[in-house]
């Protein structure tokens, strides 16, 4: 993701660069998600309510609607019109038609909210502790992502607008907090609840700190003409 020429090396680890970088110069890399326009709304059209369920960000019952709107539609841009809303932005609903296309579950990416993963750590597996296995049963790990890194919002002057981007784009869950000061600029970014290179995982929370003009409190209702 890439937000005003800012540097893309703030958001993924060196060895993921290097491989971007030398696919963009062979030019093996994908523009736009309308490159699998086909292949998107077929993988819906065929997939079960369940089967949406359990994409990662799918939630509230929005796989009713993503599987009747698939349903109906013939064109990708239709298709992300007619689900996104205030609620479900256009970013999200593009990350959702990706994880249906390379079939990415909750499973895949399974946010702790009370912790943050260590790498490596085993999340999930797919035959369950006491079921019997015969010679040459495979069994499938799950480990969480952990390549995106959160960058310095407070000493990257990024804006606000920028902030919920990020959050929105990586599925984490923003909360703003005004704070009353006249030590930085209004609107300016003063503190973050994420350490700046910490891992990102999808569903985790982020806390941001607002400065905002104090308000003024000085008047005394007794002041006045007194003539």
């Amino acid at each position: 993701m890439l937000i005003k020429n800012k540097n893309i090396s703030e958001y993924l680890p060196k060895s993921s660069l290097d491989i971007l970088n030398q696919n963009i110069k062979y030019g093996k890399t994908v523009t736009s998600i309308s490159s699998f326009e086909k292949e998107i709304i077929y993988t819906l059209r065929k997939m079960t309510l369940s089967e949406i369920e359990n994409l990662q960000d799918v939630n509230e019952g929005l796989e009713h609607l993503i599987k009747n709107t698939a349903d109906s539609c013939n064109n990708l841009e239709d298709l992300i019109n007619s689900i996104k809303s205030k609620r479900y932005t256009r970013s999200r609903i593009q990350r959702i038609l990706l994880y249906a296309l390379l079939n990415i579950t909750k499973k895949d990416i399974n946010p702790d909210e009370s912790s943050d993963y260590k790498e490596g750590i085993i999340i999930d597996q797919s035959i369950k502790a006491g079921e019997k296995l015969s010679e040459g049963s495979s069994i499938t790990l799950y480990i969480p992502k952990l390549d995106n890194k959160y960058p310095d919002f407070v000493s990257g002057d990024y804006s606000i607008t920028e902030v919920e981007d990020f959050c929105d784009e990586y599925g984490v869950v923003l909360t703003k907090k005004e704070v009353e000061t006249n030590d930085y600029p209004a609107g300016s970014i003063i503190y973050q609840s994420r350490a700046a290179g910490s891992t990102v995982v999808s569903g985790a929370k982020l806390t941001i700190n607002i400065a905002v003009a104090p308000s003024d409190g000085n008047n005394n209702p007794d002041d006045g003409d007194l003539n």
